[in-house]
């Protein structure tokens, strides 16, 4: 909280802000406590999600994170005079960097490392707030700084809310040959997450009640990143897999791994959600 406090101080116009509205902000829109708005400028639009993943640039590549997701946009007041895009991106710019941020991009970004902000001037970053670590990107919307856009992560993994049992498994196998999982792990890592625990049990209960079957466990992931580290990862995570069914009782000769990495997409990888739905884990009926 200390630290937030710092960041206020930072915009340093923001005291002015409540007598400079002229306008009023979005019905129920409200400004997120740790990154206060420019004076003069309203809100037009507030959007939220419990769970959702955003691409944010570093001017050479966009780093997809999951988690919590906010966004606001700004507009400038009626009559007022506007900041220009430096003063805008040089505020948020010196906030982050005096709440100890990680800046990954500060100026106007040309080239495929900005797509869909190419010539646009940001600011882009990630810092530890409130013990969860939060992304942020902060976009000027038009060449004349009416208008910017604040994008943030508070980077966490998905609650799974829907367990896909046992018998909803061998349904989806015996009409297809095989079955997708979310399957949660440690990021860049095959350490499978406790929350995934109570699916793996229905994994191995699906063994259990279909004693001829083997299975392929196949890991897959999205498009970002080395394919080679990422190949090896899906693999490792296809064998930790098949380690924690074997913990549960099933014959180790019935299970096998293979790491596809991002070989095998079943959604668009230009899109976050398609990205999501691309890193998984499968299982294969193998005759």
């Amino acid at each position: 909280m200390r630290r937030w406090l710092i960041v206020v101080g930072a915009l340093s116009l923001l005291a002015l802000a409540n007598s400079a509205r002229a306008q009023e902000d979005c019905e129920n829109c409200k400004d997120l406590s740790y990154l206060p708005r420019l004076p003069n400028y309203h809100l037009t639009a507030a959007d939220e999600a419990e769970f959702d993943a955003y691409k944010f640039p570093d001017g050479k590549t966009l780093h997809t994170v999951e988690g919590r997701y906010f966004r606001r946009d700004y507009s400038l007041n009626e009559g007022a005079t506007r900041a220009s895009p430096l003063q805008i991106r040089r505020n948020y710019a010196t906030a982050f960097k005096k709440a100890s941020a990680t800046i990954l991009f500060d100026g106007n970004c040309n080239g495929a490392g900005c797509e869909p902000w190419d010539g646009w001037d940001f600011v882009s970053g990630h810092f530890k707030q409130g013990g969860k670590e939060t992304w942020v990107l902060m976009t000027v919307n038009d060449a004349p700084g009416t208008a910017y856009s604040l994008y943030v992560i508070e980077r966490a993994e998905m609650k799974q809310d829907i367990v896909l049992n046992a018998d909803g498994m061998q349904g989806a196998i015996q009409d297809t040959g095989r079955v997708a999982l979310q399957i949660n792990f440690d990021s860049n890592k095959a350490t499978i997450k406790a929350d995934s625990e109570s699916l793996l049990d229905e994994v191995a209960k699906l063994l259990e009640n279909n004693g001829d079957w083997k299975l392929r466990i196949e890991g897959h992931t999205d498009n970002t990143g080395d394919a080679k580290l990422a190949k090896k990862l899906s693999e490792e995570r296809a064998k930790s897999v098949v380690t924690a069914l074997v913990k549960r009782g099933v014959t180790k000769s019935r299970l096998s791994a293979k790491g596809w990495g991002s070989e095998k997409p079943v959604a668009d990888n230009g899109t976050p959600e398609g990205q999501a739905k691309n890193r998984r884990v499968e299982l294969v009926k193998v005759d």
